[in-house]
């Protein structure tokens, strides 16, 4: 089957934001990129006729701007035919599920339960039940009684859903908008000893309304922070780091595009991204 180039919005569907690491698909023609292959463009009969460039978007205009190792590609929009957001570095599944662990520690409120490897929770921001263990279950068993636990307190199931982390795809609805999590290192965060600040590694929270400050198990302070205009966002990170923070991240709603470009412009990257999802066949 032939794929047709896309609309005149490539990024339909696509929430990529200005510094995000891309991959766009696009045919081959004179005013496109050169294959990388060693192949004529435009594409000879019964040659490539499609090819592909990865690289930190610099423009969603038209043409598409990419940087890739130092120089800009631009992309005609009639030409792409796909647009794949990526982090902002290659990922192992472990780095996925271990700042989920973070972020589920941070989060969730005294009423929670392991079930088949999911950290199942009824209070707290995120009351959803998210797959932290690598032996986490998605049978129907185990999501039987998920959805037990959420009945028996009159809660919709809802299960919040990283991207890798789970063995099978589980059927259901999505239950809002794409989240991003994204990343960074926190400024002058390496010189917490010259500060006075305790690099004690045990579990640790420090709670400011709009930013949390808690210890990872292999001994990384992390801040989750949710300020929502710069100047708070600034004094947050700058909070986060006298406290011995190394590192802080932010869920954001991938549709909402000022708080994207806010946390971008402050040098925060995708790190991972997740859904939430409501089990088909099971209560709302």
């Amino acid at each position: 089957m032939t794929t047709e180039p896309m609309s005149s919005d490539p990024f339909r569907g696509v929430p990529a934001f200005r510094g995000d690491r891309v991959v766009v698909r696009y045919l081959l023609g004179a005013a496109a990129p050169a294959d990388w292959r060693p192949t004529p463009n435009p594409a000879p009969v019964g040659g490539p006729t499609r090819s592909d460039v990865t690289g930190f978007l610099v423009d969603r205009g038209d043409p598409v701007r990419l940087e890739r190792d130092g120089v800009i590609e631009s992309i005609p929009r009639s030409a792409i035919t796909s647009i794949r957001l990526l982090s902002a570095v290659p990922l192992r599944n472990s780095e996925i599920r271990a700042l989920e662990q973070v972020m589920a520690t941070a989060g969730a409120g005294p009423e929670q339960e392991w079930i088949g490897g999911w950290l199942v929770r009824a209070d707290g921001p995120d009351p959803s039940a998210v797959p932290l263990e690598r032996s986490v279950h998605a049978d129907p068993d185990t999501l039987a009684a998920i959805e037990g636990f959420y009945t028996a307190r009159g809660l919709p199931v809802l299960l919040s859903i990283p991207e890798r982390l789970l063995p099978r795809q589980v059927d259901g609805t999505p239950a809002g908008p794409e989240i991003h999590i994204l990343t960074c290192d926190l400024p002058g965060s390496g010189a917490t000893a010259t500060r006075g600040i305790d690099p004690d590694p045990a579990p640790v929270h420090h709670d400011h309304g709009d930013a949390v400050v808690c210890t990872a198990a292999d001994g990384t302070r992390w801040a989750g922070i949710s300020a929502t205009d710069d100047a708070t966002l600034a004094e947050r990170m700058v909070w986060a780091a006298g406290l011995g923070a190394q590192r802080a991240y932010a869920r954001l709603p991938a549709d909402d595009v000022a708080a994207g470009d806010l946390y971008r412009t402050r040098g925060f990257t995708l790190h991972h991204r997740s859904r939430h999802l409501s089990p088909a066949g099971m209560s709302r």
